[in-house]
């Protein structure tokens, strides 16, 4: 009954998470290549650079293991450990929306136009990223690296999407000033 209790709240999370999302809408446009990939070098995204994070999430030898009686212990030790990794790269996710929202902050300091309509709309969709993160990673330490699959595999590809936030900005910004803003940011990150 207290593992139910725990659903509740998680659940209204993620369904609050997404009405925000669906909110804020997505970008007006998608960003040039070249400015999406100086923003993947400057904000330096150690969770999105994680290959293969879906085999994270594959019970397949959790399941081959659970099967034999003789190898069940072995199989809770298993299961164990994927969750603390599918939880490492969880706070590697977050620590890259942080690190796109502080990059995305010193790109408007530059010079980069932005009106208060899209702050507000920015905010709501870093924040409610930073929420549906924390439910994932909550519902992970309860219910296990296996339990909601699809849900964990979206929290990459909602990185990859606010990713696409500062690049629009830096697109704003001209190519010949691109070097200049990539060597003042690796200082003021330093």
């Amino acid at each position: 009954m207290t593992e139910l209790i725990l659903y509740i709240p998680a659940g209204l999370g993620i369904f609050f998470s997404f009405l925000i999302l669906a909110a804020s809408g997505t970008p007006r446009s998608n960003p040039d290549f070249q400015a999406l990939t100086a923003v993947q070098r400057m904000a330096g995204l150690e969770g999105l650079s994680f290959a293969h994070f879906e085999l994270l999430l594959d019970d397949a030898d959790y399941r081959v293991l659970r099967s034999l009686p003789a190898l069940r212990q072995i199989a809770r030790q298993f299961r164990k450990e994927r969750a603390e990794l599918v939880l490492l790269w969880i706070g590697l996710l977050l620590g890259d929306l942080k690190n796109l929202w502080r990059l995305r902050r010193f790109l408007v300091r530059c010079g980069a136009p932005s009106g208060f309509g899209e702050e507000l709309q920015v905010l709501l969709c870093y924040s409610s990223s930073m929420i549906l993160l924390h439910v994932v990673k909550l519902l992970v330490r309860t219910c296990g690296p296996f339990a909601l699959r699809a849900a964990t595999r979206r929290a990459g590809t909602l990185v990859v999407g606010i990713a696409h936030i500062p690049a629009l900005v830096l697109s704003r910004i001209p190519a010949t000033r691109w070097a200049e803003i990539e060597q003042n940011w690796g200082e003021s990150a330093a």
